[in-house]
C-alpha cells in the first residue's frame, strides 16, 4: 500500500496548509485527496517539504525543505543505503562508490534540494513507473518552482543550503571512504 491510499504517506503527500484538516479525520481526508477533491499542485506545497511540526500560515517559508525524511532519501540515494540504515551486513552496496563520490559532490546545492524532493514525491506515491504528472501535480513544474524559491540569494535561501550540508555532514563520510 502507498502513497495516498496508506495513512502516514497520504499525511506526507497532503499539502500542508491542510494537514490540520487530514488529522481531524484521515479516513475522510484520504478519501478526498484520492479523489482530487484538493488541490495537490506545484505551488501548493507538500508536507513532506515542512520540518516536522514547523508550520505557520503567515510565515509559509518557515520550516520548508527541512524534512528528515527527504534528508534519509539524499543519504540514500547520494552516499548510499548504510547511511541510512547503518547496516553494515550490506557488504556488496559498501563496495560501490557513493553518488557523491563518484560525481565529485562536495555539497548540496539548489537543483539537489529540488530534485531530492521530487524523487522523495515520487517515491512516496502510488505512480507504479516515472511520470511527469501524478494526478494535478505536475512535477517538472515541482521541481522549477522549488528552484526559483531557492533561487534568490537571500539570508533565508542561504541558510537552507547550509543546514542540508551541516546535515549531511560530507567530511565525514568523503574522508574515510
Amino acid at each position: 500500500m502507498r502513497g495516498l491510499n496508506h495513512p502516514q504517506l497520504a499525511r506526507l503527500l497532503c499539502p500542508r496548509k491542510k494537514l490540520d484538516w487530514f488529522d481531524e479525520d484521515p479516513e475522510g481526508a484520504m478519501a478526498a485527496l484520492q479523489g482530487g477533491e484538493v488541490s495537490m499542485t506545484a505551488r501548493n506545497w507538500s508536507t513532506l517539504f515542512y520540518e516536522d511540526g514547523i508550520y505557520d500560515l503567515t510565515e509559509k517559508m518557515k520550516g520548508l525543505f527541512k524534512n528528515h525524511v527527504a534528508v534519509r532519501f539524499y543519504k540514500y540515494l547520494f552516499i548510499g543505503p548504510l547511511s541510512v540504515t547503518g547496516d553494515s551486513s550490506n557488504v556488496r552496496n559498501s563496495a560501490k562508490p557513493s553518488k557523491n563520490r563518484a560525481w565529485g559532490v562536495m555539497a548540496v546545492n539548489k537543483y539537489i534540494i529540488a530534485y531530492i524532493h521530487i524523487i522523495t514525491y515520487f517515491t512516496l506515491n502510488s505512480a507504479q513507473h516515472w511520470m511527469r504528472y501524478i494526478g494535478d501535480m505536475d512535477l517538472e513544474e515541482l521541481l522549477l518552482s522549488i528552484v526559483e524559491v531557492l533561487d534568490d540569494d537571500d539570508a533565508w535561501v542561504k541558510e537552507i543550503i547550509a543546514w542540508w550540508n551541516r546535515y549531511i555532514t560530507f567530511r565525514t563520510w568523503f574522508v574515510t571512504r
